[in-house]
């Protein structure tokens, strides 16, 4: 039963991310390349407005989680759900107005109102940890991880085949976000469908976030979480306007390139990266993952042309797979049962914050240069590679190790 379960929340999750991967490699093109949005402002005007969009998101999620805190464990999983989904069905439709009547006001409002109601990932992750545990928890959440990488193989993809045959990027965009719109409704009839009622919170939320009962030892992994997020938010939310303002790009190849790594995502997960964590402790897992991911970023920023940018691109989806799961099943595993709830909000919040910061920093870094953007995503996560000693500082090497 539980896995009849779990089926179908992988597939509400690769629905989910379909169409959220079709939609947020457009958004550069609207505010920076066309002049549908913002035209009578400069360059430097449109950016610090393009970051603006990707931060309502997150920081809309983080002034509603005290009134989830209230309600998340009278009402279940299955309701949070359903809830979220509906707050995506309303982002989608009043950002589709926004590009219909060309107000870009729209689109932040649509952000926000899905940000307040925006627990689907989160609630996907608990619902794994519920139905999981040891060695199987730890697979499924790989199996995140590459669903995230097929979302982002295949929506950006169809997003770059419609561009030849719509003459504006506008109207793909309204398309897609209608489409998206649809596939929230589906969500919305999967999750419904789900008969017996999914586990409530086992611990309220607003307890969890009290941050009194966890140890002192959580630090270091909590600031290894933040920085490794929040250089990577600062590479993914900068790479498009690098490409952009390089004139070597066109929207369609963009789409592409967004989609190949995507396809690398699904093959560095399905293939190598359990066989890599077979053979390396979290310590030597985690440096190595670390110190390739920013090496490749640095490579990426780099590259002169356009076919140079799929190596790096490679070496980037093949590092992130990598740090993703294992870094969150390191975190949940270094805790006693009993503040296990307080420990995943604690991540939980962290993450939360650098989806926040890093739109906000890129954004101002890139006025001056995209590039300096990404290589200071590259730095953070360099100093996240330089901190492993502290991390690891008390633990015995051989009790690290992951058999898979």
């Amino acid at each position: 039963m539980k896995i009849h379960y779990l089926r179908k929340i992988f597939l509400v999750l690769f629905l989910d991310l379909l169409a959220y991967s079709s939609i947020i490699p457009l958004l550069p093109f609207l505010f920076l390349e066309s002049n549908f949005f913002l035209s009578d402002y400069s360059s430097t005007q449109k950016v610090l407005y393009l970051s603006l969009l990707y931060a309502v998101y997150p920081l809309f999620q983080t002034l509603a989680a005290p009134l989830w805190s209230k309600i998340a464990d009278k009402i279940g999983r299955k309701s949070m759900l359903q809830i979220a989904f509906l707050g995506n069905l309303a982002g989608y439709l009043i950002s589709s107005l926004g590009i219909y009547y060309g107000q870009w006001k729209f689109l932040i409002l649509g952000n926000a109102i899905a940000g307040c109601l925006g627990v689907n990932l989160s609630t996907i992750n608990a619902l794994i940890s519920d139905f999981t545990e040891g060695v199987k928890r730890r697979r499924y959440f790989g199996l995140v991880n590459l669903v995230l990488g097929l979302a982002f193989a295949v929506g950006p993809f169809l997003s770059s085949h419609l561009i030849p045959k719509v003459p504006h990027i506008e109207t793909v965009a309204l398309v897609v976000f209608l489409l998206a719109a649809m596939v929230a409704i589906i969500n919305l009839m999967i999750v419904s469908s789900i008969k017996q009622p999914l586990p409530v919170c086992v611990e309220p939320l607003k307890e969890a976030l009290d941050l009194k009962g966890i140890k002192k030892e959580a630090f270091y992994p909590l600031l290894l979480i933040f920085l490794t997020t929040f250089g990577w938010y600062i590479f993914i939310k900068t790479f498009q306007v690098f490409l952009i303002s390089s004139g070597l790009y066109s929207p369609k190849k963009v789409l592409q390139l967004v989609a190949f790594y995507g396809v690398s995502t699904v093959i560095a997960q399905a293939a190598f990266v359990t066989q890599f964590y077979k053979k390396f402790n979290y310590q030597w897992g985690l440096g190595l993952s670390l110190i390739g991911l920013a090496s490749s970023m640095g490579l990426f920023v780099l590259q002169p042309k356009f076919m140079g940018a799929y190596i790096p691109i490679v070496a980037i989806a093949f590092f992130q797979s990598m740090i993703s799961p294992h870094l969150l099943g390191f975190f949940s595993r270094n805790h006693s049962p009993e503040i296990h709830g307080k420990m995943m909000s604690a991540h939980l919040g962290i993450v939360s914050l650098a989806k926040i910061m890093a739109p906000a920093i890129s954004g101002l870094i890139m006025t001056l240069s995209p590039k300096i953007s990404l290589m200071t995503g590259a730095a953070v996560i360099l100093a996240a590679f330089l901190m492993l000693p502290l991390l690891f500082k008390n633990q015995v090497s051989q009790e690290l190790k992951i058999k898979i």
